[in-house]
């Protein structure tokens, strides 16, 4: 729970439990979230819950996962480096909506990047790759989160929010190889969080830190049948529940100020506001997790607030993120909050996973942060980005009161601080409340090491824990937490030190905190118990490094699992089990105490069976090491609420180094036996311990100080106050005084007295409080004993050059004038370099009574920057800034005058020197001001002095700590409370020696251009310090000299100095002439302690030395420290030659040496950059050893041959060590001659472990010495008969021979002889009799190169050797094939006795035998499909057991067996790095370590060559044994044709804004550049295809470098490296494993297979058998041979690796399989990484390809490999609509009429061409739709790889087509026409061409059951059927469509016609569009509608008819009969008028 050294930066993505904010629904959205007990099965805190199951097996899994999560992180750098993130979205399944356009953004932190948007589909194929990178701080980077976000793309609103997944890159990291691979995420909603899942995307992850190894992720296939719910990233059977956070905030404690208390000054001058002072800070508590964050109220002015609220955060639970943050805040109106400190909680360490597991629960307990020091200024803070918790904190800033809950099931309903139940507050005030006082106590033993730096000024050291104990506080109490201001002294060579003699300074501390002791104590048990295993291990480990019996290694190794059995089965160091009694228990301490017993009974358990069982050292050690990791991991406290003891060095009153002690390693644990320690106390608790101050971390870690800040040896205490008497047993001999103290002051005014005093005449050291003696008053329950005394602080007795024979005196002489005037004498004419202290005169310094002038005069020093008179020149001295050229403006010069001083006394001023100790007994110290350093002796400039009163206190019985209390001088109601001193009084001390015995180092860094050092070693203990000899020039230093350092002085007990000694800090420099020497590394090492005069000298040992932690060499020394009180030492040393003064390490130490001769093979040097600005031209190399160096002779022309034409060197009879532990490094030196003679030195290397190259590696019993065993009878046995000889081998030729790997083991079966080995093939001098034999081999086989070999980890899967036997030019060839890669026509060579074949089919094959036509189509199209390609699939998809092999290669495994061998990795390390002949060694030029991750790394070429080592006899005159390297090849160069097969490459990092590249491939050979294929780019893809060969000649060694480099093609700017990848030709010519064309699995003359090799099989055993000094084989008839005394035997099987008459003779076949039993090259494939120079440690993807090289004079190679890609064919589909039926009526007309304007789209997927659609159905007024419409869609498609091939533009501005392969996916819709909106979506279908269901032949039997579901486990009704071969189907098939909640819904019938015909056959079978001409194959009629099928606006009398009169043809009539009527009455009534006039007057 502690802060500031585990820190990370604001998180501000979201997260959690896989990346909701506030949760969702379970997987199923009906299922009820799981309980608490289940959910906690997987609460593994981040990377434990991903895929843990259940049992043990699962607990395993995810222990093991915690385990290599905590290595991972512990190996990455502090600062910050370079990462990178790659993101693979493959696909999504399953998403809800309807019609939907998915598109997926990436987020990682603040970068984001989208997918391409997928029309119209649920189910979406991504298959992008997109990558981020970032530089920043491991920490911090492994917190960034990275989310995706599938939204539904939308053109004219914003996009819409499907489903969201979170974690963070932590995550990612902590699994295997970095890489998350090929898993399904679970979508939800963030804003719906009941609405359960909303899909799936499936998604591979890679984090790339420095150096790491690219995991390449697989290629997306679509698997319809693959399962999802196994394969997701979330707890195995765990569902993924709504969860809640709560975290309870009741109070934080001690918050220091924080805002400006400026305001209040002023109020206080005006009198207004309160008088109580004010709390200047505004907290408030931040908590975030995941990217959630949540506040507390800010309570203002407030330094221990009480929030009593309780925040709540809801999220998915099991989470993937991994740690709360606490930040507690300073509110600020009008800037930016502060912070005031940061502290973390791990879900890992407060959770557990498993079925025995539980939910995350914290507390009650406290939560120390960490951060600046607490002093507030109203400048800047220096430090304060260290309150943000990314670097470790160097004080203590506050504590919070916190405890968590986690629920299941539920979400916060608000995010706002909510407060504490009154009653929860009380429980936790009344419980958890509760203080303990304790005392923190220390003694400081000896301050050492300290820096010139630091020393100007007194230093005092201050002890605090938590915020007591801090002086420079004033809300603190004060406390005696410092010591004494004191003047460090000097130890006369390099460092500092306090002298503090037999009054050691004593620092107490009386705190308060809550009893944790069961905590603690359970804690320390464990740690110990971890100590004791790891010192064991050690011991252990020594043992098998020296090589010891074994007898005594198996002894220690069961005494390390006895004693670790013993330890965790001893009743004393059981854990405390905590009490359900205790109110403090929290239920965290239940549960950890429950896992720390299982875990500790499991490793018992472990343990014994290990003891039983064990066999191999190396294997039981490794398990031990897990025991101790396990153990680890249960060491740690979470609620160790006791904060850090912080040590604190104070100089001039400021901070300036610190040290952080955790309170659980100096805790003390009560025993019932006060005088036994008990096994809970802390490791160094009450024991003497080294502590190391550091520097406070720089921000951007710049410039780091290289000094340690100080060295201390100290005692530290900390218990219950009520076990404080114990403290007083770790005093050991010395005895606990308290004084109370007072100063004396006094001022020199017309003489000394108390007139002119700035400060009290009684004061305290710091002259701030008026200390008067007589108003000491005793302290309650202390009393004095005797009177005050005089007591002068001790380091006021030395002056600045005590400890030095030799001091350099200097002094300025200052000169001054007026503008316009000349120099005069200034004020101050004599000073000091500050100018501030003026002496008399240089004549007139005086020199103590110890020391005389060396140099009779003093001399002006002028060896620095100044003119000629020695002036240098300011505007004002107090400015410094002097330069040395005088300026008009310049108004004041000084010069410096030196004269050196040696120590010596006289008898006269030994006397005098006793005058001046009496009168120092007055203790008076004197200085100029009281503000400057004290000094003993007066001078004639000293102004003021004073002197130091003590008086001595006793304590009485239960005495408190002492306090003194003075009211203020101004305000007496102001009381001031003084602590006391203590101190630790001594009354004898123990005189030591140290010896030194350095002898050597190995791989010191370089500190001088010319990659060497000049070092020597400052070794430093107690205080004093000493130096070796300079050696010059090498980082191999061999000093072998003791040290001697005398009259050391330690106090204490010498067995506890015993027990635990003082360090030995030894320091390596660099000696430079001009400047500081320049700093190598450190090494700090405890000593060997003889008490006892036969103690046995120690041994030299191996200590690492570090440099700003980083490794940077080794040191062989051995340290000896021997109590020196009256028992005689051993006998100095021997001196060395010419030196008085030095010593030699002793015999008995030193390494016992042996006559040895060393062999080198200088083989030559390459890559030799420019030295001193010109080119080597003439290298030669010296190598040297022990002493003694051999040169070769120059290299005539690097240009014309860079090999040394006798590389053969020996070195004999040198003296080296028998062991191999001491044996000295191999320095290897390469010099260039150039004109008159110079030979400037181009660059070192130094082989540190020459016992690699020891005479085992090189195999000395070669197969020729062996007997002859004559062959059995020639006759072969019958079939399945057993072979009559042990030493016959049958090989058979069956397909089970291979076994998947391409290699064919032949052993023999029950033989009692070993076959050779394959590496037995060294550069060995063989008998007279046996080169003889071998001279008659060699003669029959050609010429043969005999080559060393190297010892290599493991066996490699396959070999080759390279075999430089001449064969004649093969009758048949081939035009080679030119650089562009253009394949040449195949051609077929024919061996020598063979007849060729004819490549055709075979006649067998031919329809006049008989057979059908179909299967002569099939045997045509089988045929097709085979090709390099095929063989290509069947090699590198390797189905699992019970799988059937992939489609691709089906015909290919019909016909061959062949595989080629794909390696992972590049060939040279599936190898062992083809170093056999000799090794390639960097040769380093310039500073830096010679380390290939070092920034610094300055190689500036290599060196090939190889060493052997072995002894000699002793006698002179014995026989020595012959020279092991002979019958070396011939080292002229060689020309060879080269051939560069590029298959593809995998993951490029992307160059261009579109996240893709245009790879093209670029060549280099040398430096040369042979291929630029710029013009074949590929655009737009990072998994290029290039299927490519390019051939070059090459001679090696000149052109030995093979540069492969993919570009990035850009249209305007200059184009892009992608990467590059480096390949060494002449390591693959010259090695034994023949790596220049690999071995075919079976020799074939026709066909796929055909034999590449420029040389046959015999030629080829032949060659091999002579390189290995074998016989040449000897052939007792075509099927059996002999070799090496074992009897081959051919045996042909039935079923053969290939067709009849494509295989070769069989003599050669046999040949073939007796290669194979030799590690020799397979034909293979390797996968390259590329690198770019300008991110030299990120992998930049992979290159697949493979290297042939052919020797000029083996002759013509044959016809390369084809491996062009594959072209698609051009097809055509074609789809006829027929009808639909039961499609859903979407639409109301006016006439309530449920109806649908039915229309459909069909369109490929992916596809370029358009989206196809049939005419409208309008008014279905029944769900069916009649169309008869045809669709054409022409396409290309790759039969044999079933992919689609699609070119077409990413948008419009884009240049380039892009190419993709996709499934031929047929996409139909159906959709419900609309005028005047959108069209409504009805429903869908999706057919795989390939994989297609099969038809229903009626309507009726037409289901949903005809699609399978694997999700459901439904399958098919029918197997599905392949479009392609049955070129035609009909029928009808369901349309679906997908619910709200992912449901199936049945969305109609459609009855269709799909045919794929070829480009030729559709031109035969002529078509058009719909029903346009020509209207064939077949004829569509125009369908038979319904007459309402209409479109009502078109066709206004149909409206009308069929629309209007059906539905109100009686109301229109009814309508129409009254307007009738109406009218009629309307006329009547209109007439009757007239009518009736005329009839009534008669009118006509």
């Amino acid at each position: 729970g502690g802060g500031g050294g585990e820190g990370a930066d604001e998180v501000d993505g979201g997260g959690g439990g896989g990346g909701f904010d506030d949760g969702g629904g379970d997987d199923d959205g009906d299922e009820a979230a799981p309980t608490a007990d289940e959910a906690a099965g997987g609460a593994a805190g981040a990377p434990g819950v991903v895929m843990g199951g259940s049992g043990k097996e699962g607990k395993a899994q995810r222990r093991a996962m915690l385990r290599r999560r905590k290595a991972n992180r512990a190996n990455l750098p502090k600062k910050p480096c370079d990462f990178q993130v790659r993101i693979h979205i493959i696909e999504a399944r399953k998403l809800v909506g309807q019609n939907i356009n998915p598109v997926v953004n990436v987020r990682v932190w603040d970068q984001v990047q989208p997918t391409a948007v997928k029309k119209a589909t649920n189910r979406p194929l991504f298959d992008q790759t997109f990558y981020f990178s970032f530089h920043m701080a491991p920490r911090e980077f492994l917190d960034k989160v990275v989310t995706f976000e599938v939204m539904n793309s939308r053109t004219l609103r914003s996009d819409s929010m499907i489903g969201t997944f979170q974690f963070d890159t932590g995550l990612c990291y902590d699994f295997e190889q970095h890489s998350i691979i090929q898993k399904w995420l679970l979508l939800t909603n963030p804003l719906d969080p009941n609405a359960g899942p909303k899909g799936y995307l499936k998604i591979s992850c890679s984090v790339v830190g420095p150096n790491d190894e690219v995991k390449p992720h697989p290629k997306a296939v679509l698997d319809d049948n693959c399962d999802i719910e196994s394969n997701l990233l979330r707890p195995s059977g765990v569902q993924l529940a709504p969860a809640t956070f709560t975290i309870r905030i009741y109070r934080a404690e001690d918050v220091p100020q924080m805002d400006t208390a400026l305001f209040e000054g002023v109020k206080k001058v005006l009198g207004v506001g309160s008088k109580k002072p004010k709390e200047l800070v505004d907290p408030y508590v931040q908590m975030s997790f995941a990217g959630n964050k949540s506040e507390t109220t800010t309570l203002y002015n407030n330094a221990n607030p009480e929030f009593k609220e309780e925040l709540k955060i809801g999220c998915k639970f099991p989470s993937m993120c991994d740690r709360i943050r606490l930040r507690l805040m300073d509110k600020d109106n009008f800037n930016r909050d502060d912070t005031v400190g940061t502290g973390y909680l791990n879900l890992s360490e407060i959770s557990a996973p498993g079925e025995t597991g539980f939910l995350p629960t914290f507390g009650p307990a406290w939560v120390n942060v960490y951060g600046s020091p607490r002093e507030y200024s109203d400048m800047m803070d220096e430090y304060d980005y260290l309150n943000q918790g990314i670097l470790e904190g160097v004080a203590y800033r506050a504590r919070m009161l916190i405890e968590v809950t986690s629920e299941i099931g539920v979400l916060p309903e608000t995010r706002k601080a909510l407060p504490i139940d009154d009653s929860e507050v009380a429980r936790v005030e009344q419980y958890f409340l509760r203080r303990r006082k304790f005392q923190l106590r220390a003694a400081f033993m000896e301050g050492t090491l300290v820096p010139e730096s630091v020393a100007d000024s007194p230093v005092s050291f201050e002890l605090s824990i938590g915020n007591y104990g801090n002086e420079l506080d004033k809300n603190v109490p004060p406390a005696s937490s410092t010591t004494q201001p004191t003047n460090p002294v000097s130890d006369g060579e390099f460092y500092y030190y306090l002298p503090w003699t037999k009054s050691k300074p004593c620092a107490s501390v009386t705190c308060h905190w809550e009893d944790v002791s069961g905590r603690i104590d359970a804690l320390n048990l464990l740690i110990n118990t971890c100590d004791r295993l790891e010192k064991s291990m050690q011991r252990v480990h020594h043992l098998q490094q020296i090589e010891a019996p074994p007898a005594e290694t198996a002894r220690a190794f069961i005494d390390l699992v006895d004693s670790l059995k013993k330890d965790l089965e001893d009743p004393r160091r059981q854990l405390p089990a905590p009490s359900r009694k205790n109110q403090t228990v929290t239920k965290l301490d239940f549960q950890i105490y429950a896992i720390r017993d299982q875990e500790i009974k499991a490793i018992m358990e472990s343990a014994q069976q290990l003891r039983m069982s064990a066999t191999d050292l190396v294997e039981a050690m490794n398990e031990v090491d897990t025991y101790l990791h396990r153990l680890r991991g249960l060491a740690f406290e979470g609620q160790n609420s006791v904060p850090d003891v912080i040590i604190w060095m104070l100089s001039n009153k400021k901070r300036v180094a610190f040290a952080r002690i955790p309170a659980n390693e100096v805790m003390y644990a009560h025993h019932a036996d006060s005088t036994k320690w008990t096994e809970a106390c802390g490791k160094n608790c009450g024991k003497p311990q080294t502590v190391y101050l550091r520097w406070p971390p720089k921000k951007d870690n710049t410039s780091p100080k290289f000094q340690v800040a100080a060295q201390l040896r100290l005692v530290i205490w900390l218990g219950q106050d009520q076990y404080a008497s114990d403290w007083i047993r770790s005093a050991d001999e010395g005895e606990i005084s308290v004084y109370a103290e007072t100063y004396e002051n006094q001022a020199n005014f017309l003489g000394w007295g108390k007139k002119g005093v700035s400060r009290p005449c009684w004061s305290d050291a710091n002259g701030k409080m008026a200390l008067e003696q007589d108003k000491f008053v005793e302290p309650e329950g202390w009393k004095w004993t005797g009177d005050w005394h005089i007591n002068p602080e001790s380091s006021s007795t030395f002056s600045s050059d005590s400890g030095k024979s030799e001091f350099l005196e200097d002094i300025f002489e200052y000169q001054e004038r007026i503008p316009g005037t000349s120099w005069g004498h200034a004020k101050t004419f004599w000073g000091n370099v500050r100018a501030d202290e003026a002496a008399g005169g240089r004549d007139e310094v005086e020199l103590e009574e110890d020391w005389v002038w060396q140099d009779p005069e003093w001399t002006l020093d002028k060896n620095r920057a100044c003119d000629e008179d020695g002036y240098e020149y300011t505007l004002d001295p107090s400015m410094a800034g002097y330069v040395p050229v005088e300026r008009n403006y310049h108004l004041c010069r000084r010069r410096r005058w030196v004269r050196r001083r040696m120590r010596h006394m006289t008898e006269k001023q030994k006397k005098k020197m006793a005058k001046r100790q009496e009168k120092m007994k007055e203790g008076w110290e004197y200085s100029r001001l009281f503000s400057t350093k004290f000094h003993a002796l007066e001078k004639k400039i000293d102004l003021v002095r004073r002197r130091r009163w003590h008086r001595k206190l006793v304590a009485q019985d239960n005495a408190a700590a002492p306090m003194f209390y003075f009211p203020d001088a101004d305000e007496e109601e102001i009381i001031h409370r003084v602590t006391p001193r203590m101190y630790m009084n001594f009354k004898d001390s123990h005189q030591y020696q140290l010896r030194v015995y350095l002898y050597q180092a190995r791989n010191v860094r370089s500190a001088d251009s010319s990659g060497l050092s000049d070092p020597y070693c400052r070794v430093a203990f107690s205080r004093q310090s000493t130096r070796s000899i300079i050696l010059k020039k090498t980082i191999m230093p061999t000093w072998d000299q003791t040290l001697i350092i005398d009259d050391i002085e330690l106090f204490g007990d010498p067995k506890i100095v015993a027990a635990v000694p003082p360090d030995v800090t030894i320091e390596l420099f660099d000696e430079d002439i001009i400047g500081k020497d320049e700093f190598l590394g450190r090494c700090t090492v405890k000593p060997h302690i003889r008490l006892q005069p036969n103690h046995p000298p120690p041994r030299l040992d191996w200590h690492p030395i570090k440099y700003f932690g980083k490794d940077a060499g080794e040191l062989l020394a051995a340290f000896h420290l021997m109590l020196n009180e009256g028992d005689e030492l051993p006998f100095a040393p021997e001196r060395m030659a010419g030196h008085d003064d030095l010593f030699r390490v002793p015999t008995g130490i030193r390494p016992v040496m042996q006559l040895m001769r060393v062999e080198a093979l200088c083989w030559g040097v390459r890559d030799l950059k420019r030295c001193q600005l010109l080119s080597v031209d003439k290298p030669h190399v010296a190598i040297s050893v022990g002493g003694k160096q051999v040169t070769t002779k120059p290299i005539k022309k690097m240009k014309k041959c860079p090999n040394y034409d006798d590389p053969h060197l020996v070195f004999e009879r040198v003296e080296l060590p028998k062991e191999e532990l001491y044996m000295p490094p191999l320095n290897i030196q390469v010099f260039d001659n150039r004109a008159f003679g110079r030979t400037p030195l181009v660059g070192t290397h130094s082989v540190i472990h020459m016992k690699n190259y020891k005479k085992d590696r090189f195999h000395f019993a070669p197969p020729l010495q062996q007997k002859r065993i004559e062959p059995p009878p020639v006759t072969p046995p019958p079939p399945g008969a057993a072979t009559p000889t042990s030493h016959i081998v049958e090989i058979r030729e069956s397909v089970g021979e291979t076994g998947g790997e391409g290699v064919r083991s032949a052993s023999p079966s029950a033989s009692p002889k070993p076959q050779p080995s394959v590496d037995d093939e060294p550069l060995v001098q063989l008998s007279p009799e046996d080169q003889a034999a071998a001279a008659k081999a060699i003669e029959a086989s050609g010429p043969a190169t005999i080559e060393p070999t190297s010892t290599t980890a493991s066996s490699p899967p396959a070999g080759a050797e390279g075999a430089t036997q001449p064969a004649a030019t093969p009758t048949g060839g081939a035009a080679k094939s030119p650089a562009t890669g253009a394949e040449p026509a195949p051609a077929v060579a024919t061996p020598a006795g063979e007849q060729p074949k004819s490549p055709t089919r075979p006649a067998s094959a031919t329809p006049s035998d008989g057979k059908l036509k179909k299967e002569v189509d099939e045997e045509e199209r089988k045929a097709k499909f085979v090709d390099w390609w095929s063989k290509y699939y069947a090699s590198t998809i390797i189905p699992a057991e019970g799988e059937e092999p992939d489609e691709r290669s089906l015909d290919y495994l019909e016909k061959y067996t062949d595989r080629i061998i794909v390696y992972d990795e590049p060939l040279e390390k599936a190898f062992g790095g083809f170093n056999d002949f000799v090794d390639t060694f960097p040769i380093f030029r310039g500073k830096g370590q010679r380390d290939e991750d070092d920034e610094d790394n300055q190689a500036v070429g290599k060196f090939k060559g190889i060493f052997c080592i072995y002894p000699l006899p002793e006698d002179d005159t014995a026989e020595q044994p012959p020279l092991v390297m002979s019958n070396i090849p011939s080292s002229k160069p060689q020309e060879c044709i080269v051939r560069i097969y590029v298959v593809k490459a995998n993951d490029l990092q992307p160059q261009d804004p579109n996240g893709k590249n245009d790879p093209y491939l670029r060549i280099y050979l040398g430096k040369e550049r042979l291929v630029n294929d710029k013009d074949s780019y590929i655009p737009n893809t990072l998994d290029p295809i290039f299927g490519k060969m390019f051939e070059i000649k090459a001679n090696l060694p000149v052109e030995h470098m093979l540069k492969i480099q993919l570009m990035d093609w850009d249209l305007l700017t200059a184009d892009d490296m992608i990467g590059q990848t480096v390949i060494d030709l002449e390591d693959r010519y010259l090695t034994k494993h023949r790596a220049t064309c690999g071995l075919s699995m079976s020799y074939c003359i026709d066909g796929t297979n055909i034999w590449r090799d420029n040389q046959r099989p015999t030629e080829l055993l032949e060659a091999v058998c002579g390189r290995r000094a074998l016989r040449a084989p000897e052939y007792l008839d075509d099927s059996r041979c002999m070799v090496a005394d074992q009897l081959y035997e051919l045996v042909p099987d039935d079923d053969l690796v290939a067709p009849p008459e494509e295989l070769g003779d069989m003599r050669e076949r046999l040949a073939l399989k007796v290669l194979h039993n030799f590690d020799l090259v397979p034909e293979h494939l390797e996968l390259r990484p590329l690198y770019n120079p300008l991110r030299p440690n990120l992998e930049c993807g992979k290159i697949q390809m493979w290297v042939d090289i052919f020797p000029e004079e083996k002759g013509i190679p044959r016809a390369p490999t084809n491996i062009s890609p594959r072209k698609p064919d051009e097809y055509e589909l074609r789809v006829i609509i027929y009808n639909v039926e039961e499609v859903p009526l979407d639409e109301t007309s006016i006439t309530g009429e449920q109806m649908s304007d039915i229309y459909l789209k069909g369109w490929l997927r992916d596809s370029a061409d358009k989206k196809h659609k049939t005419d409208v159905h309008y008014r279905s007024l029944n769900g069916e739709g009649n169309f008869n419409w045809r669709w054409i869609m022409p396409f290309e498609y790759i039969p044999a790889e079933k992919q689609m091939v699609i070119k077409k533009k990413a948008h419009f501005f884009s240049w380039d087509k892009t190419e993709i392969r996709r499934p031929a996916v047929l996409q139909l819709q159906v959709w419900d026409n609309d005028f005047f909106s959108l069209d409504d979506y009805l429903g869908s279908i999706e057919f795989n061409l390939c994989n297609m269901p099969p038809p229903a032949k009626t309507a009726r039997k037409c289901c949903q059951e005809q699609f399978g579901d694997p999700t459901v486990g439904r399958k098919p009704k029918k197997e599905y059927i392949n479009l392609f071969e049955s070129k035609r189907l009909q029928g009808w098939w369901p349309i679906r469509d997908i619910g709200p909640d992912g449901e199936v819904i049945h969305a109609g019938k459609l009855e269709m016609e799909v045919e794929i015909l070829t480009k030729e056959d559709s031109e035969l079978k002529p078509a058009g569009e719909s029903r346009d001409d020509p209207n064939t194959n077949p004829t569509l009629d125009p369908p038979n509608r319904p007459e309402t099928s209409f479109l009502w606006f078109t066709s206004p009398w149909k409206t009308f008819k069929f629309i209007i009169w059906r539905n109100y043809k009686w109301i229109i009539i009814g309508v129409l009969v009254l307007l009738l009527l109406v009218a009629f009455i309307a006329l009547i009534l209109y007439n009757v008028p007239g009518f009736s006039v005329r009839k009534l007057f008669g009118f006509q």
